[in-house]
Order: C-alpha cells, then structure tokens, then sequence
C-alpha cells in the first residue's frame, strides 16, 4: 500500500508546490482531508474518489453526514426518530438521508464488483500473493476473496462505512495537528526534516523505510498524545462490576449497561503520567519516565 500512498501524496505535494509558487495559502486540514479520503478509497475499496484534484461528492456526502452525526451526539431529543414525517420536512435532514443512501449505493456498488469478479483461496494463499503485481490489491478484495459469505453481509458494508467515514477524519486530525505543531518548533521541524532527507533523499518512501523515520513516528505519537483520535472512548458494561478506587480514593459501583466514558484527552494531559503534559515534546518517549506518587505504574 507504500505505493498507493506514494501516488496520492504526489498529487497534494503537486498542489502544494504551485501554491508555494503562486503565494496561494492553502487550509492544510481540508487538503489533508482530501488526500485521505483518495488513499482510503484507493486502498480499501480500489475506488478513486479524485478528492484532491477536483470536487468529489462522496467527500461532500462524508463530511455532510459526520456533522449529523457529531449534532446527534449531543442532542438530547432523538427528533429524527420522534418527529412524524422530521426527515421529510427538515432540509438538515434531507440532506443528511440523501448522503447517506450516496454513501450506502458507492459501497454496495463496490462490494457487488468485488462479489463478481471473487477469487476465492484459503487464508494462506490470499495472505502469500503479491500485491505488488495485482490490478485491485484493495482490502475489500482481500475480504472477498477470503470470506465470501461474510463479504456479502451488512456487517461488512457497515465496517466499511465506518473506515471511509472515521478512519479517514482521524488520520486527517492527526496530521493537521502534527504539522500544526512543527509548525510552531522550526528546530523541531528541521530534525524531522533531516531525517527525512537522509533515510529518504529525493525518492518516494517504501515499507521498509518506515521504521527508520523514528523521529518522525515520535512526532505522530506525540500528536496522538496531546491531541487523541478519538478523544473520548465508550464502552457499555456487560455485567455488573466494582471498580477500584485509583486516583480518587473511592470504589465505583458499575451496574450492568452503564456506559463508561473514558476520557482520553484528560489522561494524556495529566501530569500524573507527563512531564510538562502541555508541551509538545516528541523527545519524551525517548526519556524514561516514573511517577514515584503513582507506586502501582511502571512509567515508560
């Protein structure tokens, strides 16, 4: 997929280069948004969504249909299921009803081409081709060829809703913040640079370059650090539990079905756990580090 990525990102370094050129100013979070949504639908389903060179509807459909959701999840009247005839009558949600059933009718158009052109092999077999060599080396293909029954159901195209919405706007957060940083460090930035320069020189980066730009992994964990995809997780207890007392002092009864939010953003700036917790400092997992009022962790 090194060179999918290679592909897509040779288009928006293009687009950047003539603005650089031009004295253009470009909003880096929508370009990065764009170029994501392309590798996503190159990678995942062999779909070219054009998203940098030109205006795709399927990322207008993506965008239009993460607002409704982010509005639906801190609404607390469920109108849209309350509300005789609510998405009929609101144009939000028209709008919102029509993007998804563009979305819906792309994914099930792909999962149809894939289903039709199945060759089908044990889990061994499709894990050993070359992909390198193959005209669709998508992972929807992967999936086809491996599990067709599984393929054809709804759980997949739901799992695939799920990365070509989610998946691409967190790895857009994630660079946006990452270059947001280096941005504001230019002697950061210049390490990063010459890392870059030396593992990579003037061509496009492979697989096994990866593990050598560890800087520049620093820099996206850090990232990950003071700005986590997703800020906040969920999840539903199964049963009825206790929770330790931890930092608090006081036990938590869990009753079964209550929903746990576990904050993530909060726990990565805490200085219980980070030096100088609201500092961008990719260096520091290079540091060993202990919190001696916190005996029961073992630090990093």
């Amino acid at each position: 997929m090194c060179n999918v990525f290679a592909r897509s990102n040779g288009l928006i370094m293009h687009k950047m280069a003539n603005a650089a050129a031009s004295d253009t100013t470009l909003n880096m979070e929508t370009e990065f948004c764009s170029v994501s949504l392309d590798i996503i639908g190159k990678t995942v389903f062999n779909y070219e969504f054009g998203s940098v060179t030109k205006e795709s509807p399927v990322f207008q459909a993506v965008y239009s249909v993460l607002k409704e959701a982010e509005h639906r999840s801190i609404t607390p009247l469920l109108y849209w299921n309350l509300v005789p005839f609510a998405n009929q009558l609101i144009p939000r949600l028209r709008k919102f009803n029509d993007n998804l059933a563009l979305l819906d009718g792309v994914l099930n158009e792909l999962i149809e081409m894939a289903l039709a052109t199945k060759n089908l092999a044990d889990e061994e077999d499709v894990q050993n081709r070359d992909y390198d060599e193959m005209e669709n080396p998508s992972l929807l293909r992967f999936l086809v060829d491996m599990r067709v029954e599984e393929a054809s159901s709804k759980q997949l195209r739901d799992d695939l809703m799920t990365m070509l919405i989610a998946g691409h706007e967190t790895t857009v957060a994630v660079l946006t913040w990452s270059m947001f940083e280096l941005s504001q460090q230019p002697e950061l930035l210049a390490e990063v640079r010459a890392e870059i320069d030396e593992v990579l020189g003037d061509r496009d980066p492979t697989y096994d370059d990866i593990p050598k730009l560890n800087l520049l992994r620093l820099v996206v964990a850090e990232s990950l650090r003071m700005y986590p995809e997703p800020p906040l997780l969920i999840r539903r207890a199964l049963q009825d539990d206790l929770l330790p007392s931890g930092g608090t002092g006081i036990e938590t009864q869990i009753m079964r079905g209550t929903d746990v939010f576990m904050a993530i953003y909060n726990v990565h700036r805490s200085p219980d756990c980070w030096e100088e917790p609201d500092k961008f400092d990719p260096h520091r997992f290079t540091r060993p580090h202990k919190n001696a009022g916190r005996p029961d962790w073992a630090g990093y």
